[in-house]
């Protein structure tokens, strides 16, 4: 077994963004990396690539290398995104712009201070808060329409933490990445959630693996 193979089936510890491919639209391209921390010795990345198809949610890994930071147009990028292609059987070619957040994320904290006045927030929004009761990390999600809230979920992990989202489908689906943990507090790694935003249904909620 080869010394970067014993990393692969790690889930990826934080993201460098989520990127578009030019050829096809139902693909999203992700690179992200793997904190490993040794005991002895200094902890090091291991970056990953992988491409999410947002019509099945299926998630295809690709090739990874030890880097102490990540570029788009690195060679490592070049030659994942070619290795990716001949996976597929499919000519991927991978927008170099990082993608924006698409949506209004908005998040606060059950013992929120009243020092201050609320903001106003937009009435469209995906609004996040903590849940200090548990011990673990929780957050009630809520899709908020025309100010009002619509439908409420439960996610475990850190929403606030290297989180992007897009809007898929001409704004009917929301596809957003988080920091997800187990019930228990488990140790988590990146995840990914699909939202429909007509009924507020999650359609898929699961690890980048």
């Amino acid at each position: 077994m080869s010394f970067f193979s014993t990393f692969f089936t790690r889930k990826i510890t934080y993201l460098d963004s989520l990127y578009k491919d030019k050829r096809n639209t139902d693909l999203l391209h992700v690179f992200g990396a793997i904190r490993v921390m040794p005991d002895e010795g200094d902890s090091f990345d291991i970056w990953r690539h992988a491409v999410i198809n947002t019509q099945t949610y299926a998630v295809t890994n690709g090739i990874q290398q030890r880097g102490n930071d990540f570029e788009i147009e690195s060679p490592f990028a070049q030659r994942a995104v070619n290795e990716m292609s001949t996976k597929l059987n499919r000519m991927l070619d991978v927008d170099p712009a990082k993608i924006e957040k698409q949506y209004e994320l908005h998040f606060t904290d059950t013992n929120e201070s009243d020092t201050v006045r609320k903001k106003k927030l937009p009435p469209e929004r995906l609004h996040f808060v903590k849940d200090t009761s548990f011990e673990n990390e929780r957050y009630r999600m809520t899709l908020y329409k025309n100010d009002q809230p619509f439908e409420t979920h439960r996610v475990y992990g850190d929403p606030e933490y290297f989180n992007h989202a897009v809007l898929l489908d001409e704004g009917k689906r929301l596809l957003y990445t988080y920091r997800k943990t187990g019930y228990w507090g488990m140790s988590g790694g990146m995840a990914f959630l699909a939202l429909d935003l007509a009924s507020g249904k999650i359609l898929h909620d699961a690890y980048i693996k």
